[in-house]
């Protein structure tokens, strides 16, 4: 559990955040270098490609970004120099969730770009309410979902994933909210800029979404 300024406080079961508490998620986007239809490549096309991301669709049929969860309550996971706790919770989950090869994927991969404060209502009963750091990976891996996590996944340029939104917005297609405000008030921004990050890395600003 954290308090609105992202300071840890306790620990929970994932339950309380539905209810109005905040726990701290880590949400993150993986970049491959290269785009091939059906995942990722360990060889460029024979052209050059457009940036892409990786995003899944949960089993309701939610289109989401590539992996969101919580660190767990250990020495590792609770790092808090250099958000190395966060890096190896988003680690683990890609590891379980994505099935991506723990030799693929470390710590020193991935990106910390910065925290924002979410909130969304669901339904009538259940919402988010989260601290979430945002994470993101630009790399070649096998990914091989976990089958209980993720009904399907797609790689998507910038176009493709606006489209996606545009989609949404008419009820042809389904997003989660997390991954709509990440995408327009973060990742269409970072996008042009994969190689260079530095200037849009924000890790003492919590965004109030």
């Amino acid at each position: 559990m954290t308090h609105g300024t992202g300071a840890p406080f306790g620990l929970c079961e994932p339950l309380p955040h539905r209810l109005g508490k905040q726990p701290k998620p880590v949400t993150l986007s993986a970049a491959p270098r290269y785009l091939q239809v059906a995942g990722a490549c360990n060889e460029p096309l024979a052209a050059p490609a457009r940036p892409s991301q990786v995003f899944w669709m949960l089993n309701s049929g939610y289109f989401s970004d590539s992996c969101c969860s919580h660190p767990l309550s250990t020495p590792a996971e609770l790092e808090e120099k250099d958000a190395l706790g966060v890096r190896h919770a988003a680690c683990r989950c890609l590891q379980a969730e994505l099935g991506i090869p723990p030799d693929q994927i470390s710590p020193d991969d991935i990106v910390f770009m910065t925290i924002y404060h979410h909130r969304a209502k669901s339904d009538r009963i259940w919402g988010d309410h989260e601290i979430c750091y945002l994470l993101l990976v630009r790399k070649d891996v096998t990914v091989n979902p976990d089958p209980s996590e993720a009904k399907s996944y797609q790689y998507m340029t910038q176009e493709e994933l606006e489209d996606l939104l545009e989609r949404d917005a008419r009820g042809e297609a389904k997003v989660t909210p997390w991954l709509r405000s990440i995408a327009e008030k973060f990742l269409f921004k970072w996008w042009p800029h994969l190689d260079e990050l530095a200037p849009f890395m924000e890790h003492h600003r919590i965004h109030r979404v």
